[in-house]
């Protein structure tokens, strides 16, 4: 009996050491809606970086709106939360998290526009990169919050990309060939000519 409880305490401990694996600096890039605010992970191939996380996410009413400005004039806006145990977000929690906002990327010359705190509220998306697709078709995944719609590339195996775009209104998620991630690029926004892009990133993904 002595050796079952041993067993499960070590399981649990187990349990409890991976999931603080995921604690570490998460970065986001902001995203509007018509009136709600998002944020996306930043994500990488490895842990404790590797989910593609879309959350629901507000501020301060006065950085809200100076955010949502920039955002609505398509200049990109990053946060850079202080150190939180991702695995928060991925089951769902709602989490509160100091947090300094940048215009353009954080990690690349991004320019330091202030400091806050921010709230995540709730997930509209939450996927864990597997890198088991190899065929030909990217694949999109359809988000939607009120009137907010959304399709998220699903990345699979390097070389791949990151692809965020708002929809004008509901429709079924879909599959597109992959040529040139550039040229795919170009043929979907021709394809979906109502379409914002909202986020595009390939250096990671190589």
């Amino acid at each position: 009996m002595k050796l079952f409880f041993l067993m499960v305490a070590c399981l649990f401990s187990s349990l409890l050491q991976a999931q603080h694996s995921y604690q570490g600096i998460h970065g986001m890039v902001l995203l509007a809606g018509q009136t709600h605010l998002y944020a996306y992970h930043l994500p990488l191939y490895h842990p404790p970086h590797d989910y593609q996380i879309l959350y629901r996410l507000t501020l301060p009413d006065a950085q809200k709106k100076e955010v949502m400005g920039l955002l609505k004039n398509e200049t990109m806006v990053t946060l850079e939360p202080a150190s939180f145990d991702l695995m928060q977000l991925i089951q769902g929690q709602q989490l509160e998290v100091k947090a300094k906002l940048y215009q353009g990327h954080f990690e690349r010359n991004g320019k330091l526009l202030e400091e806050t705190t921010v709230a995540f509220v709730e997930p509209l998306f939450v996927a864990q990169i597997t890198r088991q697709n190899e065929g030909t078709t990217a694949r999109y995944r359809q988000v939607t919050y009120d009137q907010d719609v959304f399709l998220v590339h699903l990345i699979d195996q390097a070389p791949s990309f990151d692809h965020i775009l708002a929809l004008p209104t509901k429709g079924a998620a879909f599959n597109v060939e992959i040529k040139e991630p550039e040229m795919m690029r170009e043929q979907l926004i021709l394809q979906l000519p109502q379409a914002k892009e909202l986020y595009w990133e390939t250096q990671d993904f190589q």
